[in-house]
């Protein structure tokens, strides 16, 4: 809601994509590679673009929400609680770095720009509806991790 009332504003007062950002667009495209979602720019749609960005970031963010319910069931300060996530995503970081794990493991590049889904699935609505089902399944996962924390919780 935040991004689409700060778009909402700035169209009218700005273009949504500068003159010199699409030239440069268009010389990325001619001489190397473009990702998907930036030939909705390319077409002249980048409302679409700007759609599938936000939804991407809005599903990597739900899933550091629901890494923080998780984390809550066990741990009670509130201060601990609130900077798990951003401890949780460098960790995640270094943690990937140093044991050298493939793409698909790597949800903060997925979060940040599609990732290996969006390299691999080359149309641009197939691949945001991959990443919205990989991070579906993380949060399914991580909501069974809390159920079964709390339910253990309950029975002693």
């Amino acid at each position: 809601m935040g991004y689409a009332l700060f778009l909402g504003v700035l169209k009218c007062f700005y273009p949504l994509v500068s003159k010199e950002s699409l030239e440069g667009l268009r010389y990325i495209y001619e001489n190397g590679s473009v990702n998907p979602d930036q030939m909705y720019i390319l077409n002249g749609k980048p409302l679409l673009y700007f759609i599938h960005v936000f939804m991407t970031e809005a599903a990597g963010y739900g899933f550091m929400a629901v890494f923080a319910l998780t984390v809550s069931a066990k741990v009670g300060n509130v201060f601990v609680l609130l900077s798990t996530p951003v401890l949780f995503y460098y960790g995640w970081i270094t943690f990937c770095d140093v044991a050298y794990l493939p793409g698909i493991f790597r949800w903060y590049w997925i979060m940040t720009n599609g990732g290996v889904i969006r390299m691999t699935i080359g149309e641009p609505t197939r691949s945001l509806l991959g990443i919205l089902g990989y991070f579906g399944g993380l949060d399914i996962l991580l909501g069974l991790v809390f159920y079964w924390m709390i339910r253990r919780e309950s029975h002693g």
